[in-house]
């Protein structure tokens, strides 16, 4: 089944440009997302308030649960002092329709 992680973030230092940015770089977070085993999908969305709002969506918690030392290491090491995590909720999807 599949596994949705949603965290929110509220950006303390910088601008949301800057933040992707930084997530877009060459072998930066987004690459490491995608060469991990049951990555499906990331989306980021502003949301208002100096505040975002990120969903991945994973093959299983297995796979999630596989990469986040990794996320978390990354995190801390570029995104300390940046953002400050707000929300963070993890389930099995039971519905996700893909419009594309």
């Amino acid at each position: 089944m599949a596994n949705i992680h949603v965290t929110s973030f509220r950006i303390v230092s910088g601008t949301l440009d800057g933040l992707l940015k930084l997530l877009k770089e060459p072998g930066g977070f987004l690459d490491m997302l995608r060469a991990a085993k049951g990555f499906r999908q990331y989306s980021l969305a502003d949301v208002g308030r100096g505040e975002v709002t990120t969903i991945s969506v994973w093959n299983s918690a297995q796979d999630a649960e596989a990469v986040s030392g990794a996320v978390g290491a990354w995190m801390q090491e570029n995104l300390s002092g940046r953002v400050e995590m707000t929300y963070m909720a993890v389930g099995d999807v039971a519905l996700l329709e893909d419009m594309g």
